[in-house]
This record gives C-alpha cells, sequence and structure tokens, in this order.
C-alpha cells in the first residue's frame, strides 16, 4: 500500500501515514491481509471465550482491561513496560507521564489477571521515587517531576493487595524498602503538630515550576487537584504545608501503615512491625479530634481558624479504611451523609463535593463530578463493615451502572462522571473519555464477585 507524505500529521514522532479507504495490515512478517484477518478473528474468539468466565461482567471486564491495554506502552529509554494514565496525555508529558497514585491503582486493577504486569507496573512506579525517597506527584518522559510535592500515599495497601492475589515473595522484597521510605517521608515533611497536612516544600525546580511551594501546589499534592475544600486554605511557605488537618490524608495514611506492618510481618521485619503498629495506634487515636461529633462526621479542621471545614467530600468517609472509624461512627455518618441525596447521594453517586457546596454547580473537575477513586476508596473502607453490606452493595451498583451505560453505549471510559446524567460528556464536566482510572468502577465490582 503506498504511503503519503503529509507535512501536517499531528505527531511528535517519525510515522507511516496511510489512506484508510481499504483494509491495512502492519505485520512483523511477511502476513497477507487474508492471515492478518484470520489471525485477528482467531485471537477475537480466544478472547471472548476468556471473559465469559466473568460471568454477567465480562463486558464490564472488556472494557476496563480493553483500556489498560490500550494504555499501556514500551519505553525504549529505559527499556520497560507500564501502563499509563490516557496515551492523548502522553503527548504533552514529553512521552509518558506517571501519576502518584494514579499508577498504583492501575496496577492493582492489572493485578486481577495479569499479575506479572500488575508487579511491573508497581515497581516502576517506585522506580519513579525522588531522591527524598518519597512518589511524587509526576514523574515524565522529558525529565520534569514534582520535586516539591507527593500524591496520596495509596502504594502500599494497592500493593498488599496484589500481593494477596498474587502471593508471590520476590514482589514484597522488590517493593517494600521504597513504600517504607515513602512513609517515612510523610513523617518528616508533612507532620503538621500530630496529624499530616498536604504541601509543597522548597526543593529543586529545574523546570520552572510556576505551581511551586504554594497553596496551589499543595492542592496538586492532594490529587483532588481544584477541590473546594482546599480553597481557603491557609499555606504555611516557610513550613511547606497547609494550615489544615486533612481527614482523607491521614485516613489514606493509616491504611499505609496498616499494609506495611502486613509486609512486615511476611518478611518478618520485627522493628519495623513495632514502628507501624506505634504509627497506627497513635494516628487513630489523633485522627478522632477530626470527628465532629455535632455533625456526626469526620471534617478537615482549619488550623488557623481553630475550626472545622464546613466543605465536605467523600474523604470524609476515608476513615473507614482499616476500621479506624468506631462501628457506631461509620453507620452514622454512611447513612447522615453518604445516603443523603442533599449532599452526595443520588441516582449518580458520589459526588466529589457535597451538593451543597457553593462551587458544586460548576461541575468541571474535582467541584461536583464523580471520580472513580473516590468511589473506590470509600468502597475500600465499607468493606471492613458487615453491618453496612447492603449500603456497599448500593454503592457498587451505582459505580458500575455508571461504568456500564458509557462503556456499552460509547466505548468510553471516563475520567470522571457527571452527577447530572451520568455520563462524561455533559457539557459542564472536563473529562477524558479513555482514562484508565475509570475502570476503578469495574473493578469494584469484580471484587465484590469474588473475582479479586
Amino acid at each position: 500500500h503506498p504511503t503519503l507524505k503529509d507535512p501536517f500529521v499531528d505527531s511528535y514522532a517519525p510515522n507511516l501515514t496511510m489512506t484508510l479507504n481499504q483494509p491495512i495490515g502492519i505485520s512483523t512478517m511477511r502476513h497477507s491481509i487474508k492471515e492478518i484477518k484470520a489471525k485477528v478473528a482467531e485471537k477475537r474468539s480466544s478472547y471472548q471465550a476468556y471473559i465469559q468466565q466473568y460471568d454477567n461482567l465480562s463486558e464490564t471486564y472488556a472494557g476496563m482491561s480493553s483500556c489498560l491495554a490500550w494504555n499501556t506502552i514500551y519505553d525504549p529509554r529505559k527499556d520497560r513496560i507500564f501502563t499509563t494514565v490516557d496515551r492523548g496525555w502522553n503527548k504533552s508529558r514529553g512521552g509518558y507521564v506517571f501519576f502518584g497514585w494514579d499508577n498504583f491503582f492501575m496496577s492493582h486493577m492489572i493485578g486481577l489477571d495479569a499479575p506479572k504486569l500488575a508487579m511491573a507496573n508497581a515497581i516502576e512506579a517506585l522506580n519513579e521515587v525522588t531522591e527524598e525517597g518519597f512518589v511524587s506527584n509526576n514523574s515524565q518522559a522529558n525529565g520534569r517531576k514534582s520535586w516539591d510535592r507527593s500524591q496520596p500515599p495509596v502504594g502500599s495497601m494497592m500493593c498488599w493487595e496484589i500481593y494477596q492475589k498474587n502471593p508471590e515473595q520476590w514482589f514484597l522484597e522488590e517493593v517494600y524498602e521504597k513504600l517504607a521510605r515513602w512513609n517515612d517521608w510523610w513523617m518528616e515533611r508533612r507532620l503538621n503538630g500530630n496529624l499530616l497536612a498536604w504541601g509543597s516544600h522548597i526543593s529543586k525546580n529545574p523546570f520552572f515550576d510556576s505551581r511551586y511551594n504554594t497553596l496551589k501546589a499543595a492542592m496538586l499534592e492532594t490529587g483532588i487537584d481544584d477541590s473546594p475544600m482546599y480553597v481557603d486554605a491557609s499555606f504555611n511557605a516557610a513550613k511547606g504545608i497547609m494550615e489544615m488537618h486533612d481527614v482523607g490524608l491521614n485516613a489514606m495514611y493509616i491504611g499505609d501503615c496498616k499494609a506495611l506492618l502486613n509486609m512486615a510481618r511476611a518478611l518478618n521485619k520485627k522493628d519495623d512491625i513495632k514502628k507501624y503498629q506505634k504509627r497506627i495506634k497513635a494516628f487513630q487515636k489523633n485522627i478522632s479530634t477530626l470527628w465532629n461529633d455535632q455533625n456526626f462526621l469526620y471534617q478537615n479542621y482549619d488550623l488557623v481558624k481553630e475550626a472545622f471545614n464546613e466543605r465536605i467530600s467523600p474523604t470524609s468517609f476515608y476513615p473507614l479504611i482499616g476500621r479506624t472509624a468506631t462501628e457506631k461512627e461509620a453507620q452514622q455518618m454512611v447513612r447522615k451523609h453518604l445516603l443523603n441525596e442533599d449532599e452526595f447521594w443520588g441516582e449518580w453517586a458520589l459526588s466529589s463535593i457535597s451538593k451543597g457546596d457553593p462551587l458544586y454547580e460548576k461541575q468541571k473537575y474535582w467541584k461536583g463530578a464523580i471520580w472513580a477513586p473516590m468511589n473506590f476508596l470509600v468502597y475500600y473502607g465499607m468493606k471492613d463493615y458487615e453491618s453496612l453490606a447492603a449500603e456497599r452493595k448500593a454503592l457498587v451498583k451505582k459505580s458500575l451502572d455508571l461504568f456500564d451505560r458509557n462503556w456499552e453505549a460509547f466505548g468510553f471510559v471516563c475520567e470522571n462522571y457527571s452527577p447530572i446524567d451520568g455520563s462524561c460528556t455533559q457539557e459542564k464536566l472536563k473529562s477524558s473519555s479513555w482514562y484508565t482510572w475509570g475502570g476503578m468502577m469495574a473493578i469494584m465490582a469484580l471484587m465484590e464477585e469474588g473475582y479479586y
């Protein structure tokens, strides 16, 4: 087939351009179009047979795995394979980008049935740590990295899940030290009194990032970049941290410590076992101060105003992780707030900020849109409370409905979803339609049905 000399192809790399007015086959061997079609048909048949093991979730699995597969790339510079958030994002990032918590969530999803690739993804995410030993907010192919800020500490929890599904000792030995170092880093850089706070500290900045040692940079560390919860927070530039004790961060940190405790036991690291037991006990005691017994909810605490932050999101439910919340607290906040249709519940759930928030109407990004990692972390916590089984199943169903309707109708795996119409094309949104962590809406259902 003849190639075209087109000088205006939207590509930063060498490319091969052809008209698509007839079938095109690309092969590393001398295959005819007929032979290629036969091989594709054979693989399609084999794949359709394979996904039937997931029964009524077979098409759900197909959507999640297709997005993960498409966004899995080869890095020729470092000779490695890993999964990226979205191929469309890679182009503007010099070839690829790692994001702190995205890549661990992707590793977890892949762990369902491709353990070696899952482990490779987690290992490569940890290979991107900074000199200080933390997993940075982003790490790009062109060398740019966030040396001033991290992202939510979910790595140990996701690696432990992968290990439980695929118990290979070498994997724990490979990831443990870097995960442990990252856990220590939070204590060194983000401890504000007796609890952690988000931040962006003074460090090298060779790419002249304008969002550096500022409140906006600290907001990027949260992973929920423009959440209304932080717009009025005070930022202490000297300390490099927000003057706000954050429920979500401290709850995830407890989960991180618990996962590392499990790893330390599996690896027989006796001194580390004691260290994590001590940290868990201290943080579970200290996070109890963020329980607002007037509102029956965990809330962020403004250290300057000396008051609870009234702006709430699903992060208020993260103390469910690791059974940090008491049984009574869990039931109160889920039934009073999570299931409240004036706050987070509805036909499509969970909105990323309370529906009563002044910025909810904007919807764009974390100002109301529904995000898979939030739903997943709330589900992840609810799994430890048998008394919340009905509510947990309801959350899984709503998440699955969001995923399936967009995948089956349009082939979309959405970066975020609209609580208005359940799509990722609603006019107020900013949402990629082929973003890997959208599949976390699917993995919840697969976990709930016992596949993971």
